[in-house]
């Protein structure tokens, strides 16, 4: 049998206590140890503004160990839902029926600490993400985040040590038709920009933006800037 169970995702703007909470888009982002691995989640609101929250993996495993279940308050049962099954052994038919009728657990996934608040919001609508980490000529890895808007274009946003800077925006379709799918290509450092009736290849240098001009790249704080 399959159990099914889901934890709620907190993006909140700590300014302005403003919800973000539309779903569009994840990604992942693997680690050597899997607890550490991250979750980028983009996020709208009714405004049309975007957020993007990063948990953890470590941090939704907790929850789901450690959290009730919303509005079950009978007793536990001897394999509670979520828990692994000792090998040889089934799960109980009791476990999967409070699973089905109580499948939300009580508590909720907050945003990687310290700050437990969003990397960034901005007023765009964005529907996709794509992250990427990168080792500059400098010699450090950078974290760069390519989001797809509604206006078919992409924006290259980086992770610097004094916050989040969008340093580019490249108009994908001329149309301006909404970008219906995205991916990513690590290998070859390629992204893959779909619409409704043509698929793109973009290097993730985005180098062509810059004309090739060394110093206009440094300046936007580019990370694959290397010539």
């Amino acid at each position: 049998g399959l159990l099914f169970l889901k934890a709620s995702l907190i993006c909140v703007d700590p300014a302005t206590k403003g919800n973000f909470n539309w779903l569009q888009d994840v990604f992942f982002v693997p680690a050597s140890n899997w607890r550490d691995s991250k979750v980028y989640g983009l996020f709208t609101n009714t405004w049309g503004s975007s957020a993007v929250c990063v948990y953890s993996f470590g941090d939704i495993d907790n929850v789901f160990r450690t959290s009730k279940l919303k509005g079950y308050n009978g007793p536990n049962p001897e394999i509670k839902p979520g828990q692994c099954v000792p090998s040889g052994q089934h799960t109980p038919s009791e476990t999967f029926k409070i699973a089905d009728s109580h499948p939300e657990v009580e508590d909720r996934v907050e945003p990687l600490a310290p700050t437990r608040s969003p990397l960034f919001h901005n007023k765009h609508r964005y529907q996709k993400i794509g992250v990427h980490e990168v080792s500059a000529s400098d010699g450090r890895q950078y974290t760069v985040l390519y989001l797809a808007t509604d206006k078919g274009s992409i924006h290259k946003v980086v992770e610097l040590p004094g916050g989040v800077h969008n340093i580019m925006e490249l108009q994908v379709f001329s149309k301006k038709d909404p970008i219906q799918s995205m991916i990513l290509d690590h290998e070859r450092a390629m992204l893959y920009v779909g619409s409704t009736s043509k698929v793109v290849e973009i290097p993730m240098d985005m180098c062509g933006v810059y004309r090739n001009n060394c110093e206009s790249c440094l300046l936007a704080r580019d990370p694959y800037c290397g010539w």
